[in-house]
């Protein structure tokens, strides 16, 4: 559970009556930090922290992403009311259809299990779907982002700038990624934005039962859609989504691919402990997982990772 404070009794009771729930309605426990969730046996009703920027957002992104993805008979649950009409609280509210089944990450499943793969797998068949099937959005008001990464050798730098790297481990992360830079990059998709383990409920044998939390969906290289994965789940995933989209991702998309992570890698190594156990959140979490992958990794991506001449990121 998060820190976010509890509605008060009178607001839960007030949101259900304007909305027509039933309840008892109860408080989900949740890795997200910018909504509050409560459930009964049919519906979770979500409500951003008032003040909150970017829960305001995100609830109005989810109020135009989730039913262009309904329509392109992307897994997710139905939205059923999107309220900003402030008349119990301060912020957006919004109240989906249940779906019974736990996260990914609450499961505690291995990236290596077989089950953690199936889930990827499955995940990245839907995105593949989602990026072929949605070409417009009706959006007036311009919710949905057009995403403009940062280059990540800026965060390679920042990090030896602190000491947090050697001259030489920079050195090496500028040339790679100076190679991913130079990757000619795909027309822009329609992006869910974070599917991470926390955003993937899942059946027992790892099928995917949902992709819930749209609140980060925008327009950019559909390889953005592989990071917010580990990357032993995300080199899984590209095989499946390649089965359903083979031609979409275009040139060296493992590289682009990397180049994300790499970023992510750097950043967060100027971040602070903190308790979160989400797979990317801890400092050392994303090297630590990069490292791992490295281990045994495909040849596609083997060959960004190296730099002998001929390599297959050459």
């Amino acid at each position: 559970m998060t820190g976010l404070p509890d509605l008060t009794p009178a607001e839960l009771a007030a949101l259900a009556r304007q909305h027509g729930l039933r309840g008892p309605l109860e408080r989900l426990p949740s890795a997200g930090i910018v909504n509050r969730a409560y459930a009964d046996g049919e519906v979770v009703l979500r409500v951003a922290v008032p003040g909150d920027e970017t829960g305001e957002e995100d609830a109005r992104t989810e109020a135009v992403a989730v039913p262009a993805a309904l329509g392109a008979g992307i897994r997710t649950p139905p939205l059923l009311a999107f309220d900003d009409s402030r008349e119990v609280v301060d912020a957006p509210v919004t109240v989906y259809a249940r779906v019974n089944a736990p996260s990914l990450h609450g499961t505690g499943w291995d990236v290596a299990d077989p089950r953690s793969v199936r889930a990827a797998r499955e995940t990245e068949r839907e995105l593949a779907r989602l990026h072929l099937s949605v070409t417009d959005v009706p959006d007036p008001r311009g919710w949905p982002e057009i995403w403009d990464l940062p280059d990540a050798r800026e965060g390679v730098e920042s990090a030896a700038t602190a000491g947090r790297i050697d001259r030489l481990t920079a050195d090496w992360a500028v040339r790679l990624l100076t190679r991913t830079a130079a990757l000619p990059r795909p027309a822009p998709r329609f992006l869910h934005g974070d599917a991470q383990p926390g955003n993937l409920l899942v059946h027992p044998d790892g099928s995917l039962a949902a992709l819930i939390d749209w609140g980060d969906a925008g327009w950019a290289d559909p390889a953005l859609d592989f990071p917010a994965l580990p990357p032993h789940a995300a080199a899984h995933a590209l095989d499946a989504y390649h089965e359903v989209a083979p031609a979409l991702l275009g040139e060296g998309a493992e590289g682009r691919i990397l180049e994300v992570y790499l970023g992510m890698a750097f950043d967060h190594l100027n971040d602070e402990p903190t308790p979160d156990e989400l797979w990317d959140a801890r400092p050392g979490s994303v090297l630590g997982h990069l490292l791992r992958f490295a281990v045994d990794a495909p040849g596609e991506w083997r060959g960004w990772l190296r730099e002998e001449e001929g390599g297959t990121g050459q």
